[in-house]
């Protein structure tokens, strides 16, 4: 009778743990079939480069679009440059998109630094081939003035297009 009990017991716990866990699990799972997304971003806090003076680049974000008109995708990506990684203000911004034919890369510096750059996809010139904006603060903490600036890739090349 006691060995009876302590099956019953045994396999009552076997049966809870391995429930708990089942349970656990599915809240920290994520589900791998969420809705498809349009186009490809990462933001993240990639550090790329680190260089004198303790300066890094890091990705703020990374599309696939194509901002060439050849009909491929091509990759932009948003880096910035601070000295500490928990610092808003990025120094230095730059724009780098490298063309998904010709793998070529070229790379601008945008503005002057800032807070909260974002990125913004259209046709802004009307050469019916889509451009860049890049969009940020340049005041203290995150407040305005806003400053926009827009690139056009055209021959290998990236150029700000002047309003």
């Amino acid at each position: 009778m006691k060995n009876k009990c302590k099956n019953v017991w045994l396999k009552s716990g076997v049966l809870m743990v391995s429930g708990m866990l089942a349970i656990a699990g599915f809240n920290v799972t994520p589900h791998a079939s969420a809705a498809p997304v349009a186009e490809k971003k990462v933001v993240n806090k990639e550090i790329l480069s680190v260089g004198s003076g303790k300066h890094m680049q890091y990705t703020i974000a990374e599309f696939k679009r194509d901002v060439t008109g050849d009909k491929v995708k091509d990759v932009i990506t948003l880096i910035g440059q601070k000295e500490f990684m928990q610092d808003g203000w990025n120094e230095k911004l730059y724009l780098r998109v490298v063309d998904g034919k010709s793998h070529k890369k070229v790379k601008v510096e945008v503005g002057n630094g800032g807070y909260e750059p974002s990125v913004k996809f259209k046709d802004f010139n009307g050469d019916h081939i889509t451009d860049i904006q890049i969009r940020l603060f340049s005041g203290a903490t995150g407040h305005s003035p806003i400053e926009n600036y827009y690139y056009t890739v055209g021959k290998g090349s990236l150029s700000e297009i002047k309003n």
